[in-house]
């Protein structure tokens, strides 16, 4: 990846494509780099935003993350990853209120949304709801999730 930077230094999925895979080394200042990069070169690219939110909740920073995700659905509302990453970032600071939002977001986006009904379904039952949790699990499993 780093030849087709190289080779084009404006080549912004390259830039992108680097910090995935750095977020996936666990190298997460090199994939923050990479994704700054990517957004300085386009800044409306979602998946950047999106990418660099899941650097940052790898990080357990999850003002950041949501921050990032948020930015992502200003560009492109039906990215239903960002929408469950905000979720979830939300239910790791036990903000079970606002997790429920996006969880619910997400599966309007996507009723086969396997990840999230499971998401919805564990917080739910974590916020006292168990029946409706159970259901929400349920359906997810069904998909495969």
């Amino acid at each position: 990846m780093n030849h087709a930077i190289d080779l084009d230094p404006a080549a912004k999925e390259a830039y992108l494509n680097l910090g995935v895979f750095y977020d996936e080394m666990q190298e997460s200042d090199k994939a923050e780099t990479s994704l700054m990069k990517a957004i300085e070169l386009d800044s409306l690219s979602d998946g950047a935003y999106y990418n660099l939110g899941n650097v940052f909740a790898h990080r357990n920073n999850f003002v950041k993350a949501i921050q990032n995700y948020k930015k992502a659905l200003e560009i492109n509302p039906t990215n239903e990853d960002a929408v469950n990453n905000t979720g979830n970032s939300y239910a790791a600071m036990q903000d079970y209120e606002n997790a429920i939002i996006y969880f619910r977001e997400a599966i309007e986006l996507n009723p086969s949304n396997a990840r999230a009904l499971n998401n919805l379904g564990v917080t739910l039952v974590l916020t006292g709801k168990k029946d409706e949790g159970e259901q929400y699990i349920a359906k997810a499993k069904a998909i495969g999730g």
